[in-house]
């Protein structure tokens, strides 16, 4: 079971958790366990998979389908609803970096003019955190998904994803991340236009309407708990409003703490900032929206179909919690083509999110860490 804990726990009735997880892992709004008061996981069992090739993160494309599973269409909505806003809100935040102290390199350099020495400190702390958080959320989403697609042991591919991110980081910096951001998102987004025309031409599916009869007949069979009348296509969906009330509080933290959306800022000429924040937030929305929405109607309505991976079975509470739904999805429609092609959009965007993530950890090092309290008259070219 890919959820369990590896270590020995047990709760309020003595039960191992690893048992009690053996077959369906039980955990609110990813976060806690039900007997266990002692058990706190961030993005477990039910949690979104998470935001962000540097802001498409590969499990947002992985989180959106499986939201969309598990909650309707409101699921889908709700996962880009959460995540746009604070792209968009960075238009502001970046502006008024730049024209208060427009020298800055990074966020921690703001926080040590305005608020002094203890205080930078204590945010390069806090945001050093919030980096390996990040980096563990999308590595970890990425794995368990290629993991469970080819076979490769999880620990294989969590350590394996990063190997090319290093190759290409350190010989070309920021300037490797603004050419992979851009290559890797062309690349991400054909395949999904062409996973979104695909979907029609099967003839399982062959139209809207009739995937439409096909999801009803599936939910009716199969009610989604929390959604008015058990429907899919209801808006009234109490675990899917949860859902986004801590995504969009988690998100806002995540990316105010995370110093690669400053560096970006940073990076961008005063007049290309605002626009370009502007655009990609309202941009990003149709990607989980979109493609969430598809990909989590075409498996509610062709599960009991015998094209369908896992048929006659429906998927498993392992397999939608590995993030499988979109793969499913891809298979299903594209066969053994659409598996490799969600392979491939899964390795790039983890790569290029971990290659922003390593360039602003090393940004905080140099700057921060190196030019601030170890050699102050360090030239750009000594920190870089």
């Amino acid at each position: 079971m890919a959820w369990a804990p590896h270590f020995s726990l047990k709760g309020t009735n003595g039960i191992d958790i690893r048992d009690a997880w053996e077959d369906v892992p039980n955990c609110y709004l990813g976060l806690g366990a039900p007997g266990f008061p002692n058990y706190f996981v961030m993005n477990g069992p039910r949690a979104n998979l998470c935001n962000g090739t540097g802001w498409l993160w590969s499990t947002a494309m992985l989180g959106s389908s499986l939201v969309g599973y598990t909650g309707g269409i409101a699921g889908p909505f709700w996962f880009a609803a959460s995540c746009s806003p604070m792209i968009v809100f960075f238009a502001l935040l970046g502006i008024s970096c730049k024209r208060k102290i427009p020298e800055a390199h990074t966020l921690l350099g703001i926080i040590r003019i305005r608020y002094g020495a203890t205080a930078h400190i204590v945010w390069m702390f806090l945001c050093l955190v919030n980096n390996i958080v990040a980096c563990a959320n999308m590595l970890l989403g990425a794995s368990a998904t290629i993991s469970a697609m080819t076979g490769v042991h999880l620990i294989a591919a969590t350590f394996l994803l990063p190997v090319g991110v290093a190759l290409y980081t350190f010989v070309g910096g920021i300037k490797a991340t603004f050419l992979t951001d851009y290559l890797h998102t062309f690349i991400i987004l054909i395949i999904l236009c062409h996973f979104t025309v695909k979907a029609w031409t099967v003839p399982e599916i062959g139209s809207i309407g009739n995937l439409y009869d096909l999801v009803t007949a599936a939910t009716q069979r199969n009610p989604i708990a929390g959604n008015q009348d058990g429907t899919y296509f209801t808006m009234t969906s109490k675990g899917s409003m949860l859902f986004g009330v801590l995504h969009i509080l988690a998100n806002f933290g995540l990316v105010i703490m995370d110093t690669s959306f400053f560096i970006k800022a940073f990076s961008a000429t005063p007049k290309a900032v605002v626009p370009g924040y502007i655009v990609g937030g309202i941009e990003y929305f149709a990607i989980p929206w979109a493609v969430g929405t598809l990909a989590s109607s075409v498996v509610l309505g062709l599960e009991s179909n015998p094209i369908f991976p896992t048929y006659p079975r429906r998927m498993s509470t392992t397999e939608v919690s590995n993030g499988l739904v979109l793969p499913y999805f891809a298979i299903t429609i594209a066969g053994k083509g659409g598996a490799a092609a969600i392979l491939l959009i899964t390795f790039i965007a983890a790569t290029s999110t971990l290659s922003v993530q390593v360039i602003a950890v090393s940004s905080n090092i140099s700057f921060d860490i190196y030019r601030t309290y170890f050699n102050r008259a360090a030239s750009d070219l000594d920190v870089i």
